[in-house]
C-alpha cells in the first residue's frame, strides 16, 4: 500500500511541522513577554481572581474547541468529496485529520516516555493511522468530527452552568456611599477596596466586614448569630457583611473588598466542579487504560487471523474518549437542574456521598425553627386588653425590620388591628423605643429598658411563672410610666418541617437533633416530630464529637445547620447542607445550599442524588460497553471499520441522551 503510506507519512510530517512551529511561536512570544514585562506579568497573574482565571481558561478552551471542530469538519468534507469525485483532495483531508489528532499522539508519547504506560490514547493513535492506512479516510474524519462536536456541546453546557452560578451570587448592592474628604460619594460596589471608609445608613444592609470608626448603631445580626434582639455597636466594634442596620448611622472601615469575597466563593465552587468532573473522567479513563493492553493484544490476534481491516476495527472500538464528554456533560446538567430547582451544589462529590447517607442530623435553632419568632402569650396589667397592648406595640414597631418587630407586626396584622400614628419616636440604642401616640408617652423594650426609665415592675406576674427553660423573649410595654403589658415571643417551627421529617423517615433514614438549647425545649421539639435521638445543651465542639461518634459506628452522616456554632460539625459530616440566608460561615462550609431559604427541597435533594448516581453509572456503561460489543462483533460477525464507526456514533449519541435525561425529566415535571 505505497500510496496510503506516502500520504500518511507526508501528512504526519506536515502536521508535526505545523504543530512544532505553533509551539515555538507560542514559546518565543511568551519568552518575549516575560523578558519585557516580567514583573507586570507576574503581578497581573497573581492579582487575577479564581473567577477571572476560570473565565480566561474557558475562553481559551472555546477557541481551541472551535478550531478543532472547524478542522475536523473541513477534513470530513474534503475526504467525502475525495471519496466520491476528486481523490487529490486526500492530500488536504489526511494532513488535516492528522493535525487535528496531534493532542492524541502527544498524550500517547508523554504517557510512554514519562511513565512507561500504555494509555487509551495509544489505541486511538493506532486506530487513526490504521483507519487512514486501510483507505477508510471518511471514517477517520467522521469519528474526529463527532468527538469535537461533543466537546463543543460540553463547553457550551459548562459555560451555561457557570453563568447560572454567577447569577445566584449576584445579590450584592449595586452601589455604596464612600466617605472621601468629608463628603459621601456614591460609587459602584466593585470599586470599594480594603481600607476604604464607607457610610451605612439606617435600613441598609451592611455591605462589608469591617470596623466602626465613627458613630453608633443598632444592628440586626440574626443572620449571623441567630439572636432575635438587635445588638448595639460602637466605635471600634466589628460588624459583618449581610447584617442589617436598623437604627443609627456609622462609618465603616472596610476589612475586605466584597468583590473579593464573592469572587472567592464562586471561584471555590467552580474549582470544586472542575475537580469533580476530573474525578468522574478519571474513573472512565482508568477503566479504558486497563483495557488498552487487552485491546492491542486482540487487535494483534485479529491482524494475524483476519487481516489489517479487522485489526483496525478492533482499535476503533476503544470509546474511552467519549467518557470525557458524556459523563461530565451529565454532571453539569445535574448541577444546572439543581440550581433551577433552588439547590446550589457547591461540590458535586456531595451528590455522590448523599446517596450513601443513612443518618440526618439537624441543628435546632434557625434550621428546624424559623428565624423570626412569633407572638405567644400576651400578659396585661392595669386593666389593659391584649389587643390594645399588641396594637400599641405594633404601632411603635412600625417600619422597624428586625425579627422582634416583624413578629409583633405580623401578630397585629393577623388580628386585623388598627395601628395608631406616632407623633414622636426615639430609638434608645440597645434598650428600646420611646414614642408618643395620641399624647401618651409609650415605652417599648426590654426589662433593662423599663428599669432604666424607672418603670416599676410587679414582683408577681403571670409572665414570671412561664417556664424559664423555654427561654421565651419578652417585650415590655409601658404607658405614662405604668407597665401595661408584656408580650412573650416564642420560637416557631418551620411549617414545612413535619412533612419533611415524615418523608425522610419513609426513606429509612435515622434522624437526630443537636442543639445548644436547654433540655426541655429540645426534648419537646424532638417528641413533637417523633425524633427519638437528640442531644441538648451541646457546645460547638461537642456537636463535632457527636458526629464523629455516629461515624465510628459506621453511619454516613448528613448535617444540616445554619449558624457559626455548626461550622465544626458541618466539616466533620460526610455531607453538609445549609439554608440560604444562614450565617456566612455556615453557607461557606456547606457542600449544598438550599436557596429558597427553607427545607422544602430536602426530600427532592435525596431523590436527586439517587438519580445522579444511576445516571453516572449508565453514562459510564454507554461509553464503554458498545466498544466491548464491537470487539465481539469483529470476531463473531467480521464487522468492519464502518460498523465500529456506527457503534461509536451510537455510544456518543446514547451517552449524550443519557446526560440530557435530567433536564428532559425536569422539564416534563
Amino acid at each position: 500500500m505505497p500510496f496510503p503510506i506516502i500520504l500518511i507519512g507526508g501528512g504526519l510530517a506536515l502536521a508535526s511541522t505545523i504543530s512544532l512551529l505553533r509551539g515555538r511561536k507560542s514559546i518565543q512570544h511568551s519568552g518575549k513577554d516575560v523578558e519585557v514585562i516580567d514583573a507586570k506579568a507576574l503581578t497581573s497573574k497573581a492579582s487575577k481572581s479564581l473567577v477571572e482565571q476560570h473565565e480566561h481558561d474557558m475562553q481559551q478552551r472555546k477557541v481551541d474547541a472551535d478550531q478543532n471542530l472547524k478542522i475536523s469538519l473541513l477534513a470530513m468534507g474534503t475526504s467525502g468529496i475525495a471519496s466520491l469525485a476528486y481523490p487529490p483532495l486526500l492530500f488536504v483531508s489526511v494532513p488535516l485529520t492528522l493535525y487535528g489528532s496531534t493532542s492524541i499522539f502527544r498524550d500517547t508519547f508523554v504517557g510512554w516516555k514519562e511513565k512507561r504506560q500504555l494509555r487509551a490514547s495509544a489505541v486511538d493513535s493506532i486506530a487513526i493511522i490504521g483507519t487512514l492506512a486501510t483507505h477508510y479516510y471518511f471514517a477517520a474524519t467522521f469519528i474526529n468530527a463527532l468527538y469535537f462536536l461533543g466537546q463543543k456541546a460540553l463547553l457550551k453546557t459548562e459555560d451555561h452552568s457557570n453563568q447560572k452560578l454567577l447569577k445566584l451570587f449576584d445579590n450584592r448592592p449595586q452601589s455604596v456611599w464612600l466617605w472621601r474628604e468629608g463628603v459621601e460619594i456614591e460609587v459602584p460596589f466593585e470599586q470599594v477596596e480594603a481600607g476604604n471608609v464607607v457610610v451605612v445608613h439606617a435600613g441598609e444592609a451592611i455591605p462589608f466586614d469591617g470596623e466602626i470608626v465613627q458613630g453608633v448603631a443598632t444592628i440586626d445580626q440574626h443572620m449571623l448569630t441567630g439572636e432575635s434582639q438587635p445588638q448595639e455597636k460602637r466605635l471600634g466594634d466589628e460588624v459583618f457583611a449581610s447584617t442589617l442596620l436598623v437604627g443609627g448611622k456609622f462609618h465603616l472601615r472596610v476589612e475586605k473588598a466584597g468583590k473579593d469575597t464573592v469572587a472567592a466563593q464562586i471561584g471555590e465552587i467552580l474549582q470544586n466542579t472542575v475537580d469533580f468532573k476530573s474525578t468522574i473522567e478519571a474513573r472512565g479513563t482508568k477503566v479504558a487504560n486497563r483495557l488498552t493492553l487487552p485491546t492491542l493484544v486482540l487487535s494483534g490476534v485479529a491482524l494475524g487471523t483476519m487481516g489489517p481491516v479487522s485489526a483496525t476495527a478492533i482499535t476503533n472500538c476503544n470509546f474511552s474518549d467519549i467518557v470525557r464528554i458524556t459523563v461530565p456533560l451529565g454532571v453539569l446538567n445535574h448541577l444546572k437542574l439543581a440550581a433551577e430547582q433552588g439547590i446550589l451544589v457547591k461540590d458535586g462529590r456531595a451528590l455522590e456521598l448523599l446517596g450513601q447517607v443513612d443518618t440526618v442530623v439537624f441543628d435546632k435553632t434557625g434550621t428546624l425553627t424559623q428565624e423570626t419568632p412569633c407572638v405567644g402569650q400576651i400578659y396585661t396589667c392595669k386593666g389593659f386588653q391584649e389587643d390594645v397592648v399588641l396594637a400599641l406595640a405594633a404601632s411603635v414597631e412600625h417600619r422597624q425590620t428586625h425579627p422582634v418587630a416583624r413578629a409583633i407586626q405580623q401578630a397585629a396584622e393577623q388580628k386585623n388591628l388598627e395601628l395608631e400614628a406616632m407623633e414622636q419616636v426615639h430609638y434608645e440604642l440597645g434598650y428600646g423605643i420611646k414614642a408618643s401616640i395620641q399624647g401618651q408617652n409609650i415605652l417599648l423594650g426590654s426589662q433593662r429598658f423599663m428599669a432604666k426609665e424607672g418603670i416599676n415592675l410587679p414582683e408577681e406576674g403571670a409572665w414570671l411563672l412561664s417556664d424559664i427553660n423555654e427561654e421565651h423573649s419578652k417585650v415590655y410595654l409601658a404607658i405614662e410610666g405604668q407597665l401595661a403589658g408584656v408580650i412573650e415571643l416564642q420560637i416557631a417551627l418551620r411549617p414545612e418541617v413535619p412533612e419533611m421529617i415524615r418523608t425522610l423517615r419513609q426513606r429509612g433514614l435515622k434522624l437526630c437533633i443537636l442543639s445548644g438549647d436547654h433540655e426541655q425545649p429540645t426534648r419537646k421539639l424532638a417528641e413533637s416530630l417523633g425524633i427519638q435521638q437528640y442531644f441538648a445543651e451541646t457546645l460547638p465542639e461537642d456537636k463535632a464529637k457527636h458526629i464523629e461518634a455516629m461515624q465510628a459506628t459506621g453511619s454516613k452522616v448528613c448535617f444540616i445547620g445554619d449558624g457559626i456554632n455548626d461550622a465544626v460539625a458541618m466539616k466533620k459530616a460526610q455531607v453538609a447542607i445549609s439554608i440560604a440566608g444562614a450565617t456566612t460561615v455556615a453557607t461557606d462550609t456547606a457542600n449544598i445550599v438550599l436557596m429558597d431559604k427553607s427545607l422544602k427541597q430536602l426530600d427532592t435533594l435525596f431523590t436527586f442524588s439517587k438519580g445522579f448516581e444511576r445516571n453516572m453509572k449508565s453514562g459510564l456503561a454507554w461509553a464503554l460497553l458498545p466498544g466491548i460489543a464491537g470487539i465481539g462483533g469483529v470476531f463473531l460477525f467480521h464487522m468492519r471499520i464502518y460498523g465500529a464507526m456506527g457503534l461509536y456514533a451510537l455510544s456518543l449519541g446514547a451517552g449524550g441522551v443519557n446526560a440530557a435525561l435530567p433536564l428532559l425529566r425536569g422539564k416534563g415535571e
